[in-house]
């Protein structure tokens, strides 16, 4: 158009007809390159491929931000769980996942974080935490720090991929957010979530990892007696089933060796076992010819049958006679013929249409079908007998990495009474007998607001260690008295309702402990000294008061002082003898002590100026255990002045005593003074202990306590 006018104005009637001429000229030329540009365009954009490729440092510049959406509905498995609370509490899940192929989880959590308003944050508006989602992988059989797998921080919506590699794992999910919070994870993989109680029985079964491998060393071994007729295929099926058990090289003559040894008497012991009848006389012969391994067989075989001629051994000499080196050798020469004879009989049978060769073969296909109508159980067994050796050869199996996650676990449940503000009661004390050695945690569920548990070892009187007052994963040795479990708890300031104790015994294995007893027992009988403390420069809390025990029985023992931050060392002697003791700050506590039946009373020196006072712990009667009546412990001076008028008046205020006290007796050597510092002993003894029958041993044991720290007079 520009240029039109300018042609208008400058130029004459003739040069306007040529302009025009010109310009449609060039218009026609332009419409023509057009048309054939668009061709050419058409042709290149035909040619070129829709895939973009473009670099990555390209790429961050011109993308910040990419977001990838997931159809829930597109996933086989999807867990939904959603959360309204207006408190600081975090909101635990548990995870079960085992896959032989790996893992992907999509996890997407979104958090409340206010409630009623609107429009995004502002300077002025209070500071508000975001929503928070921790994925850690525990292990309830170990200490080490949890591995963090994925860490969320939102204030709406959020998702991630979470990758796992092949096998079993547990994952804890730990959500928080001030208002509420959804979680929804989905996967392609069969996965469970929810509670302790409800993931915890997940992990009992062997994992998909050790099942196939159990399957493919079992096969691999029926493959071997398939074809032990087929000279052809024997030996391709030997070199399949070494492959099965010792996938890796070791690189250790020693441990290889070791290796070998531990899966034939595996294997052995499963083949002897399985037998429904009494083997045949040359089944031993048969598994010798199998795996052709003399040196293990010779001194590791159990139960050698005496009929096997090829089996007898040489006999140890019974005297003390010394033979002389012509002996000696001709012993050696002798064992070396029937060795070498026994060898040949062994290859011989490896050879097919043999006599020997016929009958080893017939004995282990009898053998196999036994094995084989209930295969994967079988392989199981085996596996798991190769891994309770504890070789270093087992580290080698992909598979040993989900023993971690391995746990067997039992649940032993109680219930308390109501308890009174200010209150220290035992809930829980049980001896258990440990089967055979192994890593065992305790763990207490309950709702009271102190519970502290003790492990005894009762053959040593040794208490299991804690970390932050709760007892760590521990290699609990097989003992002859087995371990006691003591679980005190401390009411505080609060009235507390009688409810429900549980301890979860949780272990790598079965069998675990077991009760010394069919059921657990929490009906308890106090006897409880109270008095007041007596400045003196020996710094003693108490003289000795003589424990007579009329029946053996297990107590415990515990003393508090009004000063909480006194030391006390609280001591069991036997004959001035310390059996056991225990130093506490403000109380201390020995969790189980077993007193024996004692005859009579010993004397006791005492350490400071107080007069001696006996302790009779007695069987209960049948009205003791129906009733839940007070049993009495009262001094040698206070006891010969009570009548019969006294005790009924006491039975009788006892009976209306609150249903919320337990049965306890209180002796006050003195009028209690709320402002004076005094201090409190107990003994708790079962009250549904049975008796022991004509046990005559004469034992008196004392109990004595001083304190570390001079204590002072309460000021008002």
């Amino acid at each position: 158009v520009g240029i039109d006018e300018q042609i208008d104005l400058g130029l004459g009637e003739s040069h306007q007809i040529d302009g025009i001429s010109v310009d449609k000229d060039l218009i026609s030329q332009m419409t023509e390159t057009q048309e054939k540009s668009q061709d050419e365009l058409s042709t290149i954009n035909n040619s070129v491929s829709k895939e973009i490729w473009l670099d990555f440092e390209d790429f961050c510049i011109c993308f910040q931000n990419i977001y990838i959406f997931h159809k829930p509905n597109s996933y086989c498995l999807n867990f939904q769980k959603s959360e309204f609370k207006f408190s600081d509490e975090r909101v635990s899940y548990h995870l079960f996942v085992d896959s032989l192929k790996p893992i992907e989880l999509l996890v997407c959590f979104s958090a409340l974080v206010r409630w009623g308003e609107y429009g995004a944050l502002t300077k002025d508006s209070p500071p508000i935490e975001p929503g928070l989602l921790m994925v850690e992988a525990i292990s309830w059989k170990s200490l080490k720090p949890r591995n963090l797998v994925v860490k969320i921080h939102t204030y709406a919506t959020k998702a991630t991929m979470v990758r796992l590699p092949v096998g079993r794992h547990m994952l804890l999910f730990t959500a928080y957010s001030p208002v509420g919070h959804a979680l929804n994870v989905c996967s392609m993989v069969t996965f469970v979530i929810g509670d302790e109680d409800v993931v915890l029985p997940y992990f009992e079964p062997e994992s998909y990892r050790f099942t196939e491998q159990a399957l493919v060393i079992l096969k691999a071994v029926g493959n071997v007696i398939t074809n032990f007729k087929d000279k052809g295929k024997l030996s391709t099926a030997l070199k399949d089933l070494q492959a099965a058990h010792y996938p890796l090289s070791l690189h250790n003559k020693e441990l290889t060796a070791q290796h070998f040894r531990v899966f034939h008497i595996s294997l052995w012991r499963l083949m002897k076992k399985v037998q429904l009848t009494r083997p045949p006389p040359n089944f031993k012969f048969a598994f010798r010819a199998m795996v052709l391994d003399l040196e293990l067989l010779e001194s590791s075989l159990e139960d050698v049958s005496l009929v096997e001629w090829v089996d007898i051994k040489y006999c140890m000499p019974t005297t003390d006679r010394e033979y002389s080196p012509e002996e000696v050798m001709a012993a050696i020469k002798i064992q070396a013929m029937w060795r070498g004879t026994y060898v040949r009989l062994l290859m011989k049978a490896r050879i097919p249409d043999t006599k020997e060769n016929i009958s080893v073969s017939d004995t282990l296909q009898k053998a196999w079908a036994i094995l084989e109508m209930n295969l994967e159980q079988y392989a199981l067994s085996l596996l798991r007998l190769m891994f309770k050796s504890k070789c270093k050869s087992m580290e080698s199996y992909p598979c040993y990495q989900d023993e971690e996650t391995k746990i067997a676990f039992s649940d032993y449940n109680v219930t308390y009474q109501d308890q009174p503000p200010n209150t220290w009661f035992i809930v829980f004390r049980e001896t258990f007998l440990v089967p055979q050695d192994m890593i065992l945690v305790p763990k207490v569920y309950t709702t009271l607001p102190v519970c502290m548990l003790h492990v005894v070892n009762n053959d040593t009187m040794e208490q299991v260690p804690k970390m932050f007052q709760k007892v760590m994963p521990y290699f609990y040795t097989k003992n002859k008295k087995g371990y006691t479990f003591v679980a005190e708890a401390f009411t505080g300031d609060a009235y507390v309702s009688g409810s429900r104790w549980k301890l979860r015994l949780i272990g790598s294995y079965a069998p675990l402990p077991c009760l010394s007893r069919e059921a657990p027992c929490s009906a308890f009988t106090t006897k409880e000294i109270r008095d007041h403390y007596i400045p003196n420069d020996k710094k003693i809390l108490f003289s000795r008061y003589s424990v007579k025990v009329a029946v053996p029985q297990i107590v415990t023992i515990q003393v508090r002082t009004s000063k909480p931050d006194a030391f006390i060392n609280l001591q069991v002697l036997e004959n001035e003898e310390i059996m056991v003791s225990s130093i506490g700050k403000g109380l201390a506590i020995i969790p189980a002590f077993n007193f024996l039946r004692s005859e009579k009373a010993l004397s006791s020196q005492s350490h400071s100026e107080k007069h001696e006072e006996l302790v009779t712990m007695g069987s209960p009667d049948s009205h003791t255990i129906s009733e839940g009546q007070k049993s009495s412990a009262t001094s040698k001076t206070t006891r010969k002045g009570k009548d019969k008028a006294s005790e009924k008046e006491k039975t009788a205020k006892e009976k209306q005593a609150p249903r919320f006290e337990p049965p306890t007796s209180t002796v006050h050597s003195q009028q209690e003074d709320p402002n004076k510092p005094y201090w409190t002993l107990r003994l708790l003894r079962l009250v549904c202990i049975t008796s022991a029958g004509s046990f005559r041993r004469h034992l008196t044991l004392r109990l004595f306590l001083c304190l570390k720290a001079k204590l002072k007079p309460r000021r008002k």
